[in-house]
């Protein structure tokens, strides 16, 4: 989970090219080069507990929706869940929890 106000993120995408992300203020800083980028779940999130290890490493970061799906292909993985960088860093952020006393 992302915690602070500003932070670079150095990334290898599915592919093996390296990018960097700027997340600020809660938001992506606006880059053309990221236009287009998305995160491939290999996984659907609803049964992540079962094999946790495997479903956390095939997570990936690809250029673009149709380089997600030849990624997952290439790989020979189930058809996955594909969300944009910015529903990536929506459930990167820490949720505050309101506890009730009893």
């Amino acid at each position: 989970m992302l915690h602070p106000d500003s932070a670079t993120i150095r990334l290898s995408t599915g592919f093996g090219e390296i990018t960097n992300i700027t997340v600020a203020d809660g938001k992506i800083e606006e880059n053309e080069d990221l236009q287009g980028y998305c995160c491939v779940f290999s996984a659907p999130p609803s049964g992540w507990w079962h094999h946790l290890h495997f479903d956390c490493s095939s997570i990936h970061i690809c250029k673009s929706r149709e380089e997600a799906v030849t990624w997952r292909e290439t790989n020979g993985l189930p058809e996955a869940d594909i969300i944009t960088l910015g529903q990536l860093l929506k459930l990167s952020k820490v949720r505050s929890l309101r506890i009730q006393s009893i």
